[in-house]
């Protein structure tokens, strides 16, 4: 049996939730609502057996939903997921899951009290390619881990519906934008170690305010000694994102790069090598190249993403839940933090 949805938001990211709600075996687009006249006009002719409305609120209301995606901008989100969930919704929410600490609370609240599966978007875990990254750890392949590098080179944001996203106020932080993605994958692959220690920050601008910032550094410190280094630029050209991670028994290097984030067709890859037993180094052998089941970029993990939260829905039990989503935007708050006042802070969830 289906499960029905109905869509908040149907910009530029919005649509492609809706095309992979329509494209998931077991769900059904019921409804899509956006404040735009011009948005729902889209989605009206891309989707004319959908109803479409001006007020989430009346969708949020309609009984014969079982799950409602929210793909809106991040000031909106606290309002309407606690809404969701109060109306008896199980909930599909994009990142970042609020834009400070008191709204991720607020959210986590509405979970426990209506007892709803809520899921973050944070589509990189549901990736063949990142995900193999973690698989690689959880299987012990690469031993205890020591240090992961991240790093992603692309060209400034879209200014989003109205310019949102170039609005401190609405927006809430630039690091919230993107980072969150790596700072989410950073605390997943670094799971078995526990919370990080400490962050340390730096961030500038082109004359932007103060949280709009086109270039990031951050190190993340674990108490055993482990560390995550973590870069971000808006100040370049195309998009290439880059994860190279040492461990105890082995390195792993993998990449993406394409024209736009957005692509069908990007260039990825990943190579491991294992560090030999007898004592020698990493360069006396050579790196296996790994092979991945399926294409790797956001596109293709949203679909996987949405049929992973029907499942979740069914059985009871979130795959990346409110908590998860709370930690990644309190790190990326705690590393704002760092950047503004230029010291090492620590980092208590």
């Amino acid at each position: 049996m289906e499960m029905q949805f109905g869509l908040i938001g149907f910009g530029a990211w919005g649509s492609h939730h809706a095309r992979a709600i329509v494209q998931t075996p077991g769900a059904r687009l019921t409804a899509i609502s956006d404040a735009s006249e011009d948005n729902r006009r889209l989605a009206k002719k891309e989707f004319p057996a959908v109803d479409v409305l001006a007020d989430y609120r009346e969708l949020v209301a309609r009984p014969e939903l079982e799950i409602v995606d929210i793909a809106t901008p991040s000031f909106l989100h606290e309002e309407m997921a606690v809404r969701a969930l109060e109306a008896g919704k199980h909930v599909i929410l994009e990142k970042p899951m609020a834009v400070d600490e008191r709204s991720c609370n607020a959210i986590l609240s509405a979970v426990r009290r209506t007892r709803k599966v809520l899921n973050v978007v944070h589509e990189f875990r549901v990736s063949v390619q990142w995900g193999a990254v973690k698989k690689y750890i959880s299987e012990g392949r690469l031993g205890d881990p020591l240090y992961l590098l991240i790093n992603l080179w692309r060209r400034p944001y879209r200014l989003g519906s109205s310019g949102w996203r170039w609005d401190r106020q609405r927006v809430g932080s630039w690091i919230l934008e993107e980072p969150i993605h790596f700072f989410d994958l950073a605390l997943w692959y670094f799971q078995s170690l526990g919370d990080p220690d400490s962050i340390f920050a730096q961030a500038n601008s082109r004359g932007r305010e103060e949280g709009l910032c086109d270039n990031f550094s951050a190190l993340i410190r674990w108490k055993n000694g482990a560390y995550v280094s973590l870069n971000h630029t808006l100040g370049g050209f195309e998009h290439h994102h880059l994860v190279e991670l040492v461990g105890t028994k082995g390195a792993l290097r993998s990449w993406w790069g394409a024209e736009m984030d957005r692509t069908s067709e990007p260039s990825f890859g990943m190579k491991y090598l294992a560090r030999k037993t007898s004592g020698e180094e990493f360069d006396t052998g050579l790196p296996e190249e790994i092979r991945f089941p399926g294409k790797s970029g956001e596109l293709f993990e949203l679909k996987e993403l949405i049929a992973r939260s029907v499942d979740s829905v069914k059985k009871g039990t979130p795959f990346l839940g409110a908590e998860e989503g709370r930690k990644s935007v309190l790190l990326c708050l705690f590393g704002e933090e760092s950047a503004r006042m230029n010291k090492e802070v620590p980092i208590r969830f």
